[in-house]
């Protein structure tokens, strides 16, 4: 008989605590002591928002030597509980951080509308609905992480509220949230579905403009170009070139219009390029820095590398077998491994367009807020735990 979603909301109390205290216990309590004293120094004094904020993402998401996190050891351990209730507790791993707009109650359910991502959610609490209704009404708004309990959502660790008097405070929370995380606006498939079309439209006119969607450009004559793509790309005004600061001092800066990753700077590319059209420059040290810069920098997307594998795949064997002073390497047989070693991260991430498709209230309040209160430099995170600590401070 299956379980009941009122049965499995009783039992995730309990499955909860016995989750903390299975990571207490033994090496895993070694190792959440050590991450209690990096995070907080001293956890005693931690403020509990925080301190709760970590133990939660600390047992649902953070991954463990071995690869696995601590709630599928802690499944992997129980053998003895019922196929419902593993299902339920695999699923926290995937929870939501969300500001969510209360609507009504139903019964004991919480009808709200997530300002992120503007879907609906019906909310438990395993407290009772009485701790939700106490501290909520429609029209407020409850700063939360949930987790999917059947076809619902249940709170998960510590939440926080905001009267309607404040939607504006919000709606600023969410644009940057959204900005700063951009998984979280993009769990809406529409929302997904646009970033995408509007990712393509661009590069279209990327290449248009170049010719091609990469690109090499002197260092000296970036300025120049960058704004004659700019007016070209957006017909106003041409904005400064940028600060090249972050892409060192080479002499070339190449830009690559990935059809998944987007548009991407990559410093001193040209010599990259340069090095797998003619390998035997690989037994020079100039050489040899710039190939392991691009492959030892895991800020570095791996699109660079595959994208002139792809260019020069009679020079690609050769000049990386000399740089990994592997004889034998191909990157037909090891480039995937080679990329999974040395960019681990950017291969666990799902690919994300680059553009935000925002709903109207959360555009509206992007134009009201003031440039430099935004803090609109898009980042692909994936691990929203200081999203909390953020939001947390904010409602406060």
């Amino acid at each position: 008989m299956s379980s009941t979603i009122y049965e499995l909301v009783q039992r995730s109390s309990d499955l909860k605590q016995e989750l903390l205290d299975f990571a207490h216990a033994g090496r895993h309590g070694r190792e959440l002591a050590t991450g209690l004293v990096e995070r907080f120094g001293d956890p005693i004094v931690a403020d509990e928002h925080e301190l709760i904020t970590f133990l939660d993402d600390w047992v649902l998401r953070h991954r463990l030597a071995d690869g696995r996190t601590v709630v599928e050891r802690f499944v992997r351990a129980r053998g003895d509980l019922p196929r419902a209730e593993r299902d339920m507790l695999l699923g926290w791993r995937d929870p939501v951080e969300g500001i969510f707009e209360v609507e009504a109650f139903e019964g004991e359910v919480l009808l709200a509308s997530n300002v992120i991502d503007d879907l609906p959610y019906r909310i438990r609490s395993n407290r009772g609905v009485e701790l939700l209704r106490e501290h909520t009404a429609p029209g407020s708004f409850l700063v939360a992480r949930v987790v999917p309990v059947l076809d619902e959502w249940l709170i998960s660790g510590s939440m926080s509220t905001l009267g309607p008097e404040q939607a504006e405070e919000v709606l600023t929370m969410a644009a940057s949230a959204a900005m700063q995380f951009p998984s979280l606006l993009f769990r809406n498939p529409e929302r997904l579905r646009i970033g995408w079309e509007m990712q393509a439209e661009d590069r279209a006119r990327f290449v248009e403009f170049f010719g091609a969607d990469l690109v090499v450009v002197p260092r000296a004559e970036w300025g120049t170009r960058w704004a004659e793509y700019w007016r070209f790309r957006h017909g106003n005004d041409a904005p400064a070139a940028g600060d090249l600061g972050e892409l060192g001092d080479g002499e070339t800066v190449g830009l690559i219009y990935d059809e998944r990753e987007g548009l991407g700077f990559f410093a001193d590319f040209g010599a990259l390029q340069e090095v797998f059209q003619r390998p035997e420059l690989a037994c020079q040290p100039r050489y040899v820095q710039v190939v392991q810069q691009y492959l030892r920098d895991d800020s570095v997307s791996p699109v660079a590398l595959r994208r002139c594998a792809e260019l020069y795949p009679d020079g690609v064997d050769a000049v990386l077998s000399q740089v990994l002073r592997q004889k034998r390497f191909t990157w037909r047989k090891g480039g995937e491994a080679l990329m999974r070693r040395y960019k681990p991260e950017h291969l666990d991430r799902p690919p994300q367009p680059q553009f935000l498709p925002f709903g109207p209230r959360l555009v509206e309040s992007v134009k009201r807020t003031p440039p430099g209160r935004r803090g609109d430099k898009p980042a692909s995170a994936h691990r929203p735990g200081g999203l909390r600590r953020a939001l947390h401070s904010a409602s406060r």
